[in-house]
């Protein structure tokens, strides 16, 4: 379990949180969309020295009387294990996995383990019997209630089941529609959360967030930010979440702002003060591949010059927590697959919008925010059920925005986003493949690509390479691998299954792109309630924000 949590930290850092623009990472080579030798080689080993203690445990003990429901809980983990793992590199070594007796491992295909993935996590749940064995010590249900195991079981499989729709669509609608007629035994309450948990107590238990981003790490450049897509949306939709998700900003980021001088509404003046969070671009705020044609009025423009890294937001220190924890299900994302389930037409006992509406009052209770914040946040354009917002903020750069449609699936998968924040990385960037209905900029620095080179602008990876020590150690079966991938093989750009292909520009045409900078997200922060981006400028006195003068504009 530990294993795996500390393989899930380095999951997340290196390529979930940048690929989806959920938090922003400083530095690595896949973090900027790009791939490294020595950080793949330690991720698949690491992947597969985890399942060796989950296989070595089933094979232990499957037919010890005594032992039943442990042996299926393994099994349920491992199920979770490979569906992170053929979600991210696609086929891979699945029905020969750690044996000891063979020195070529075969790659099952990625159809092939979403398939038997879901038949296990059924037998699982079926299996799992409250009467018979459970852990002495369960590290994810403290009680090591059986039932809770079934919930987890039955959750992941819904989870599941939406993700490969496109792979493997009449399993995942059989398993989806099973799901939920046993939604007694999805996540019902943020009570029924699962956590992966470090329990803190001494630097051995650290959680490795903490240990990582805050025992061990000093320079805010390198440490997890709240990235600046986060940071549009929230500000959009006026999202109360954003001081849940954010930290204020360790040093002043100060914008020069239009404001009325008065409620004649007639005189206008230009005034300077200084936010409090500010979200940090996943690609460099300073480095635009050549699209900002290197102007240096256009350079000016851009609202995040040279600014330096204490004057973006981390992500909020409530996430790196010593006794922090890993969120692998929890109520509001189920809120929302049950969404999606019920607008497909898998079944449930709500409408689409009684699901919707509780992933994201779910969301707010998980945060400690208020029902009433959670009801108004529900009332705004683009997030109300079935109205659409067509004048969200822009990105600095002008190449993306928060406009959600009133597209039924763009509503659940836009909140969905917003919600998962830090802990639904691996979901996001399943969900945007499948979806193609969040629209990000393309990295403007990426980092090495070992295959399918992109050079000074980047699309977001579809797939994560093979590691290179397959290539020396496992030849024969990667190459038949690199094969089922299609005609662009092992390389970073190529779709999976599960992955609808899309009007991806090329790189000739990325690199025709030309940004505008903008600050529109920044502008009218302390404006008045009932003034819709309406700041006054007797408004920042009475909430103590020092501001300075520039000049009146008639």
């Amino acid at each position: 379990m530990k294993r795996s949590m500390s393989l899930m930290v380095d999951l997340n850092r290196r390529m979930y949180w940048p690929y989806t623009h959920q938090v922003a990472m400083g530095s690595g080579d896949m973090a900027r969309y790009g791939s490294a030798t020595g950080d793949v080689n330690a991720l698949w080993r690491d992947f597969y020295s985890t399942l060796y203690f989950l296989k070595n445990l089933q094979s232990t003990y499957a037919n010890v009387p005594g032992h039943e429901n442990r042996v299926l809980i393994a099994q349920i983990w491992e199920c979770y294990m490979f569906f992170i793992g053929a979600s991210t590199f696609g086929g891979m070594p699945y029905t020969d996995a750690n044996r000891m007796d063979i020195t070529s491992l075969n790659y099952d295909t990625e159809d092939f383990i979403y398939r038997d993935i879901l038949r296990r996590l059924t037998e699982s749940f079926n299996g799992l019997d409250p009467t018979k064995d459970k852990f002495g010590q369960d590290l994810v249900f403290a009680d090591g209630s059986i039932n809770k195991w079934k919930t987890f079981a039955n959750s992941l499989r819904l989870k599941i089941a939406l993700e490969v729709q496109n792979a493997i669509p009449v399993e995942a609608e059989i398993h989806g529609k099973e799901s939920i007629r046993n939604e007694t035994f999805l996540v019902s309450s943020n009570a029924d959360n699962i956590l992966l948990k470090w329990n803190g107590a001494s630097i051995t238990e650290y959680s490795d967030y903490y240990n990582r981003f805050v025992y061990t790490l000093s320079d805010a450049s390198s440490k997890p930010a709240y990235s600046h897509m986060m940071f549009v949306y929230q500000r959009s939709y006026k999202d109360p979440r954003m001081v849940k998700y954010a930290n204020p900003t360790q040093a002043k980021y100060e914008i020069i702002d239009t404001v009325f001088w008065d409620e004649s509404f007639t005189v206008r003046a230009s005034v300077r003060y200084s936010i409090p969070y500010n979200g940090r671009p996943v690609s460099s705020a300073n480095t635009f591949a050549g699209l900002d044609e290197s102007s240096l009025q256009t350079s000016q423009a851009n609202p995040l010059r040279m600014l330096s890294s204490t004057q973006f937001s981390l992500v909020n220190s409530s996430f790196l927590k010593a006794d922090g924890a890993i969120n692998a299900i929890w109520f509001a994302d189920v809120c929302f697959m049950q969404a999606e389930a019920k607008q497909i037409g898998w079944g449930g006992t709500k409408t689409t919008e009684q699901y919707y509406n509780a992933g994201i009052d779910a969301s707010f209770q998980q945060y400690e925010l208020t029902q009433t914040e959670a009801t108004k946040y529900r009332s705004q354009k683009g997030v109300k059920w079935g109205q659409a917002r067509t004048d969200a903020f822009p990105d600095f750069i002008t190449l993306a925005n928060a406009n959600i449609s009133a597209s039924p699936l763009h509503q659940i998968i836009a909140q969905r986003w917003i919600a998962g924040y830090f802990h639904g990385g691996h979901d996001a960037w399943c969900y945007i493949r499948r979806t193609r209905l969040l629209n990000f900029p393309p990295h403007m620095n990426p980092g090495n690509l070992i295959a399918g080179g992109q050079g000074l602008i980047a699309n977001m990876p579809e797939r994560m390479q093979y590691p290179p020590d397959e290539v020396l150690y496992n030849k024969s079966a990667y190459l038949v691998a690199s094969q089922n991938l299609g005609v662009s093989g092992d390389i970073l750009p190529t779709y999976l299954k599960l992955a609808v292909p899309y009007n991806r520009k090329t790189i000739d045409e990325l690199l025709q792109l030309r940004i505008k900078f903008n600050n529109i997200a920044f502008k009218n922060w302390y404006a008045r309630e009932g003034k819709d981006y309406t700041t006054i400028v007797e408004d920042l006195d009475p909430k103590g924000i020092p501001w300075l003068f520039i000049q009146v504009i008639y």
